[in-house]
């Protein structure tokens, strides 16, 4: 696993779908704050995988802050903290947010996807997640096989958008993918967020 996750070792990176390991007598019954700093913190996820939560001693912003029992994003640089002689090379990744409003509780906005169509064109646009990688993926049969248009789309605002400057005649189905970090077992992975899951189509 090190050799993959050192890929992103002083990037900023999106976690979703987090949950915070509490004390089994609050559960979501009690308010648990953020320990002082030089804490660690586990987090964890649907399926069980673990990681770290750095609550460092520098982040007052942080500290003393209520801890959600889940979040449906965190992000945050991905640090390194650990000893040269020790021999699990990949124990000491962290992740170490910087804001308290880098952990995300409330739920996503529905995302809108429209399609429109003008001279031979199809304009995709769709809520995104800003700093995130995209991928538009299409098909002439909604069953696919979907084959990627374009990959690596990133926006510094919740506008996604992207023109099929070779749109064929007919309707054609076009998906939006993200690329997140799905720790810890693999540096990245296709997901399909919130709203974005969905083929649509347009017949141009």
């Amino acid at each position: 696993m090190s050799n993959a996750i050192r890929l992103y070792e002083g990037a900023v990176v999106t976690f979703t779908n987090v949950y915070f390991l509490r004390p089994l007598r609050c559960r979501d019954e009690c308010t648990v704050l953020f320990p002082a700093g030089g804490v660690n913190v586990t987090i964890t996820n649907n399926q069980g995988s673990t990681f770290v939560f750095r609550v460092d001693s520098r982040i007052g912003n942080i500290i003393g802050k209520p801890m959600p029992p889940f979040a449906w994003s965190v992000s945050g640089p991905m640090s390194f903290f650990l000893g040269s002689t020790v021999a699990n090379r990949s124990g000491g990744y962290e992740l170490q947010p910087t804001r308290y409003a880098d952990i995300v509780t409330t739920p996503p906005a529905a995302a809108t996807e429209t399609i429109i169509q003008a001279g031979g064109e199809s304009t995709v646009s769709w809520t995104a997640q800003p700093y995130l990688s995209y991928s538009v993926l299409a098909a002439t049969n909604v069953s696919g096989p979907y084959l990627p248009l374009a990959t690596g789309l990133t926006f510094n605002t919740a506008a996604g958008q992207f023109t099929d400057t070779n749109a064929p005649s007919g309707t054609r189905f076009y998906k939006i993918a993200s690329r997140k970090f799905d720790w810890p077992c693999q540096p990245c992975h296709q997901t399909r967020p919130v709203g974005h899951d969905d083929g649509f189509s347009r017949s141009l």
